[in-house]
């Protein structure tokens, strides 16, 4: 069968996703040493002027609902690393006094 005319099918949205190699290695690392910034990489933004954060809340929020990547978690299924999608987030940003 020529595989260049088979139609792309949708995942359902509760398949269990493995994981690629480089997620697999990036999981075991967090395994041996859990919680550990050495992956981030920080951003800093000065805004200037009034800030609206319903208006930036709700723009991270679309953003984070369109990208199934912003939404995906991992989770362990019988010592095996596994990723889920998220169906919505609700993202509220953290606001300091």
């Amino acid at each position: 069968m020529d595989t260049s005319q088979m139609p792309i099918m949708a995942r359902r949205s509760d398949d269990d996703i493995p994981l690629s190699p480089v997620q697999k290695r990036f999981w075991l690392l967090e395994q041996i040493h859990p919680n550990t910034p050495a992956y981030n990489i920080p951003i800093l933004f000065r805004l200037k002027g009034k800030l609206h954060i319903d208006i930036l809340e709700r723009t991270f929020n679309e953003i984070i609902n369109r990208h199934e990547i912003l939404r995906t978690v991992f989770i362990d299924k019988e010592g095996e690393p596994i990723q889920r999608v998220v169906k919505k987030v609700n993202f509220k940003l953290p606001k300091l006094n």
